[in-house]
């Protein structure tokens, strides 16, 4: 079996699918813990699994290490972009919707990928990029429009968005070969420390341990936090930053229909018309050739 040529394919429909999960497992744990206060537990468990694992493999500690440039990422990418959609949710913003925001990424991981990494994009794909931006900004605007969604939380959908998209074309550009394990810790100490301080300065930090919050923290630490991340900087590191970021166009779809399994959330035909579009232009993205 070759698994170079079984892994690239096999990556993506994953990633989208555990990703998923994320926004649907937010949704589920909220009721039994505040958003910062459940990121902050959640990212020092999954840094002290990731510290076991750099030891068990005998990763380096010494030697020349790009601390800041990992605690930078860990922040945009953990506390910045969870924090905000975690806190959307809690406001009230279904799980489907608050996923559909965040699949904007590529737009701005476009942006970002030509700027700091001189990538180029064929004419295809620039299409299907204004498709994937209509078809979110057709669902987006019709929940504000008729009172489903605050603006607050709008806004703050968008700003974990864009840090997402920088986060991801930083993390391309940096190189942590040997310390897998252990950059992915230095993250989630930093993400988990930002997140602690802000469950401090506003939240309870009540917990409520109840069965289900525990199966919800469990499988958002192992299969996301260690699993979904993974599979992201290994998508990062062979292929493009804007093909990887194009993935997040599938997962309101895929959130969609487990949010209607789960909690009854329902698109009407304008929404599920969004997503369609949505998913021809991830399409024309990802299937386009590259080029030079």
């Amino acid at each position: 079996m070759n698994t170079d040529k079984i892994l690239p394919l096999l990556a993506p429909p994953v990633f989208v699918v555990l990703w998923s999960t994320g926004f649907v497992g937010a949704k589920f744990s909220l009721p039994y813990a505040e958003p910062f206060t459940f990121l902050s537990v959640r990212f020092y468990l999954a840094a002290a699994a990731l510290l076991l694992l750099a030891r068990l493999f005998r990763e380096p500690w010494r030697g020349p290490y790009d601390w800041s440039g990992a605690m930078l990422i860990g922040l945009m990418i953990h506390a910045l972009y969870l924090g905000a959609v975690f806190q959307a949710i809690f406001w009230g913003m279904g799980a489907a919707l608050s996923a559909l925001i965040v699949s904007l990424q590529p737009v701005s991981t476009v942006v970002l990928a030509r700027l700091i990494l001189g990538e180029c994009m064929a004419p295809r794909q620039w299409v299907g990029i204004g498709l994937g931006l209509l078809g979110v900004l057709l669902v987006v605007g019709r929940n504000v429009e008729v009172g489903e969604t605050g603006m607050a939380a709008v806004i703050l959908c968008f700003v974990g968005m864009i840090s997402a998209s920088l986060a991801s074309v930083l993390q391309k550009k940096r190189s942590a070969e040997g310390r897998l394990a252990t950059d992915s810790a230095v993250q989630f100490i930093a993400a988990a420390t930002v997140c602690a301080a802000a469950a401090f300065a506003f939240e309870t930090r009540e917990i409520n341990a109840t069965p289900e919050f525990l199966g919800a923290l469990a499988w958002m630490v192992i299969v996301l936090s260690l699993g979904a991340i993974t599979i992201l900087y290994y998508m990062l590191r062979k292929g493009e930053a804007s093909r990887v970021a194009s993935q997040f166009f599938m997962v309101p779809a895929v959130t969609a229909l487990m949010a209607w399994a789960m909690f009854g959330e329902t698109f009407g035909l304008f929404e599920l018309g969004g997503l369609f579009i949505a998913g021809i232009g991830v399409a024309m993205v990802t299937l386009a050739p590259k080029r030079a």
